[in-house]
């Protein structure tokens, strides 16, 4: 070996291992330990090629225990030179067509493909009810809903791009909807059967599986997709692009078939509770935003601004539709704000990264959700103070300055002429009592 190698190690922490009886069995243990979850853990690298690696390592900690740190370091840089075997490859995939269901399993699972035939004959994916009160409120109520939400803005009229969203987001809850009560859409007509160690590895090749990608290192994650542009038209054509997975492996392949079909039923049934629950408020909401962006400011530090007074504009017309108490069903603001209490001191709305920085700087996720209840408040807190047609006066001062020069910096001074308040002191959450008191 040459000498500049064995002196990396023999001058490393193998000598200083070697000085002491009492701690040197210790440190070989950890050593080994160390070794066992980097190399064993790693299902890039086969097992035979780790083992050999550990018999190596263990001969180099036994040397390092009897004080022979030159010899130690002369395994253990053997064991670092040994080439990991390649990893084995995955097994050959196959597809069945069963009364136009798609199969996809790998060679050795037949057994839980007969299994899902058996049961897919039984299983049923019952519609859900067809009339939707969110459709009600988004559809039937268009050009009310457009109509106040550029009165909010200080618009004499919608802009084009605010109905260009309205209607896109329309045609994603009318999508949502068909998952309701269109039976052809609700079957799926693709499954996929995977055991997770076999699709992580595949995934982490660089292989693609329609629907599936991974999460981290080892997670995986499972989307149907649906977009504003297009209705679903076909059924075949969503199910081909959504091949949807049942993991094998954890209990009986009739357990694991069940399993799977009780999930992907609850997935599908997932987008009618989307368009009940908050789907009218996610379109007011985007709507708003777009009002905004193409008419006032779009400079990087208008997230809090942005996202407080849609989802305030966004309330405001649901409790003019159905009413305060009915309107909490889609956005509850106390219910947020004590659900994020603890993080109130920490919510900082002027710094808030907008969706590129957050992902940049690895921003916390539960403060980032935090943030919009608490931008929120803000806002609310404006208005109770100020009456709603703060807003339209706040935006008709902000518009004589072009768009593309103004900034928050703009807001708050027009804020603080229009009020003499200082629009940064409704920010401060962590130092005033959760409610403004006014006189």
């Amino acid at each position: 070996m040459p000498d500049g190698q064995r002196d990396a190690y023999t001058n490393s922490e193998l000598n200083g291992y070697a000085k002491s009886e009492v701690w040197c069995p210790v440190v070989g243990l950890c050593r080994i330990a160390s070794i066992l979850l980097s190399y064993c853990v790693d299902r890039r690298r086969s097992p035979d090629s780790c083992m050999f690696r550990l018999i190596l390592l263990l001969v180099a900690s036994a040397l390092v225990c009897r004080g022979d740190a030159t010899r130690a370091a002369d395994v253990a840089v053997a064991a670092s030179s040994v080439a990991p075997f390649a990893a084995p490859e995955p097994p050959e995939r196959r597809t069945k067509v069963v009364e136009e269901v798609s199969i996809q399993y790998s060679v050795g699972d037949e057994i839980y493909v007969e299994e899902l035939e058996r049961q897919l004959k039984d299983f049923q994916f019952e519609p859900l009810a067809a009339h939707s009160r969110a459709e009600d409120l988004i559809t039937s109520r268009r050009s009310e809903n457009l109509a106040a939400m550029a009165g909010m803005l200080g618009l004499d009229e919608p802009t084009p791009q605010m109905e260009k969203t309205y209607s896109g987001f329309e045609d994603l809850l009318a999508n949502s909807a068909t998952f309701a009560f269109d039976q052809n859409l609700r079957r799926p007509t693709s499954f996929g059967l995977w055991r997770r160690t076999e699709l992580v590895q595949r995934l982490q090749a660089g292989e693609v599986v329609p629907g599936l990608t991974l999460k981290g290192s080892q997670g995986l994650s499972f989307t149907l997709s649906l977009t504003s542009e297009k209705k679903i038209v076909d059924p075949k054509a969503f199910w081909a692009a959504h091949t949807f997975p049942i993991f094998l492996g954890k209990s009986s392949p009739e357990e694991d078939i069940r399993t799977g079909l009780v999930h992907g039923k609850s997935a599908v049934d997932g987008f009618a509770r989307v368009r009940e629950n908050f789907g009218p408020f996610v379109v007011l909401h985007e709507t708003a935003e777009v009002g905004i962006v193409t008419r006032y400011i779009r400079s990087t530090d208008r997230r809090w601004f942005c996202d407080g007074v849609a989802n305030y504009i966004a309330l405001r017309v649901l409790e003019q539709a159905v009413g305060p108490e009915e309107a909490r069903k889609y956005y509850d603001l106390e219910v947020e704000l004590k659900k994020f209490a603890r993080e109130a001191s920490s919510v900082d709305l002027v710094n808030w990264p907008n969706l590129s920085g957050k992902e940049k700087t690895d921003f916390n996720k539960r403060l980032d959700t935090a943030s919009y209840a608490f931008a929120t408040k803000a806002i609310a807190d404006i208005c109770r103070r100020h009456g709603d047609d703060i807003l339209p006066r706040l935006f008709a001062e902000l518009g004589k300055t072009d768009i593309e020069q103004a900034s928050m910096r703009h807001v708050y001074t027009a804020f603080t002429d229009l009020t003499g308040e200082d629009m940064k002191d409704y920010l401060k959450f962590g130092r005033r009592s959760p409610e403004l008191k006014f006189p």
